[in-house]
């Protein structure tokens, strides 16, 4: 799988978009001996660097441990943003995190941006790939779930986020990581890579699968 890390990566920002996900410009570097994944960075214009801070640094989170829940980062977004425009991408990312397996969804890879004028805004999504953890604990928790969420639990992040159609943002989300296998065997990965992938996917899919009855 580690050959294939660029590759997936690149993958899943495209099942990202795919799902209604805000990413900066990706591209895929196709090299002799490897393939290499590119972001383009958000915090600069131009020339000029754009200040950020992220939820880690704004809450004096430890990135490094389980130190985050999405209550917090919603709690966090709406005064700092005074919109709930940001709140309900980070319920869908959220929910993306939650059935493509992105387990590293740790507090320092949720950022704020600020401008001139001292307005922030949620910056767009970034470390968006398959990374799960051997017993799919998530780095940041669904209101206290650290893994296969309770549909109240979801419902009520959703409330809190302002997002009023919930059910119809997971199954946007659902029906975009179930793409992967295709957009895989589009972009060459390895049968035993996407069957690895998959077989996780699957296993989400069947943990959260109550999720999609409303």
């Amino acid at each position: 799988m580690a050959s294939e890390e660029g590759v997936c990566e690149y993958i899943y920002a495209k099942l990202a978009k795919q799902a209604g996900i805000t990413l900066p410009d990706t591209h895929l570097f196709e090299l002799s001996d490897s393939r290499l994944f590119a972001i383009q960075r958000f915090d600069r214009e131009d020339q000029r660097r754009i200040f950020s801070a992220s939820a880690a640094g704004l809450l004096g989170a430890d990135w490094r441990l389980p130190s985050l829940d999405y209550e917090q980062l919603i709690r966090l977004a709406y005064p700092l943003t005074r919109s709930n425009t940001p709140t309900r991408e980070i319920f869908r990312r959220m929910i993306f995190n939650l059935f493509s397996g992105n387990q590293d969804d740790h507090a320092k890879n949720w950022n704020f941006l600020q401008d001139d004028s001292g307005n922030w805004s949620l910056s767009p999504a970034f470390d968006i790939t398959f990374s799960p953890n051997p017993y799919y604990e998530h780095s940041t928790s669904f209101k206290g779930f650290e893994k296969a969420p309770s549909k109240e639990a979801i419902l009520n992040l959703a409330k809190l986020a302002g997002e009023d159609k919930p059910f119809a943002v997971i199954k946007e989300v659902v029906d975009a990581v179930e793409n992967f296998p295709q957009l895989a065997k589009q972009y060459s990965v390895k049968p035993a890579a996407i069957k690895e992938v998959t077989k996780v996917l699957n296993e989400l899919y069947n943990q959260n699968k109550g999720l999609l009855k409303g």
